[in-house]
């Protein structure tokens, strides 16, 4: 059994859609709270709106990227007293995910058939091919297969599957990758019944950590790319429910 630590003791990080997760690893233990802030999940995917805008947070709560409908881009600080100049994407292309680096001060864009990497001032850093199949959903939403986070440095990116198109058989889930596009580590074993879906990615804030979360459970990386810790946790219910039960109560090192 996991003792449960105080307050002071945990660190905050904010999901890419608003909720906060309370977390701490100690002698290869991770302790684990989710506190919602807000959330655009629905039904267990992220969900962007076509007629509204979309917001998504970094993981230290910092700073937040709004993507309006037409395809532009609004950088500012979370307390709104600093704002970024206006990026603009071309209207054809089809944006499923926005991960945002505080230190490093970039943004990393996953769009339909490419991972863009830019500065917080719209300069390009990288872009790169990445297949990604984005799906309409009804009242002018949409949905991305994959979701995307950014390395505090700016330097590291992680992939991984939430919404698996029909038929695409079995792969690895979640994929570390450079700036030049190159896969350098598989971050998690294929499953040969199902897939192990992915809602949200995060590095922790000295980059040593890599957080997965799904509706399910949640599990820990390294950032050199090998599976550290397994995680069995209770349910998180459409991430919206604030329960004591959310703590990890048991850790298992593979």
């Amino acid at each position: 059994m996991i003792e449960q630590l105080d307050d002071s003791a945990y660190s905050n990080f904010t999901g890419l859609g608003g909720s906060q997760y309370k977390i701490k690893i100690q002698n290869n233990e991770l302790h684990k709270e989710l506190k919602t802030l807000g959330s655009n999940f629905e039904n267990g995917y992220f969900m962007i709106s076509e007629k509204t805008p979309t917001s998504f947070y970094s993981s230290d709560g910092k700073y937040l990227a709004t993507l309006e409908p037409d395809n532009s881009i609004y950088v500012e600080t979370s307390d709104r007293k600093q704002k970024y100049p206006k990026i603009t994407l071309k209207p054809e292309v089809l944006v499923g995910m926005i991960a945002i680096s505080s230190q490093s001060q970039r943004l990393a864009i996953l769009t339909d058939r490419s991972i863009k990497v830019i500065t917080f001032e719209g300069d390009l850093v990288t872009e790169f091919d990445w297949e990604n199949q984005i799906y309409s959903f009804g009242k002018d939403e949409k949905t991305s297969e994959k979701v995307i986070a950014i390395n505090n440095k700016g330097d590291l990116i992680v992939v991984g599957v939430s919404n698996p198109r029909p038929g695409a058989g079995i792969n690895p889930n979640l994929y570390l990758l450079n700036l030049n596009g190159q896969i350098i580590g598989e971050l998690s074993e294929s499953y040969k019944e199902n897939y192990y879906l992915v809602d949200e990615i995060w590095f922790s804030y000295d980059d040593q950590y890599i957080f997965t979360g799904s509706s399910d459970n949640v599990r820990v990386f390294p950032g050199n790319s090998e599976s550290l810790l397994k995680i069995a946790c209770h349910r998180l219910k459409k991430h919206s429910d604030i329960r004591k039960s959310d703590f990890v109560k048991y850790c298992q090192e593979e």
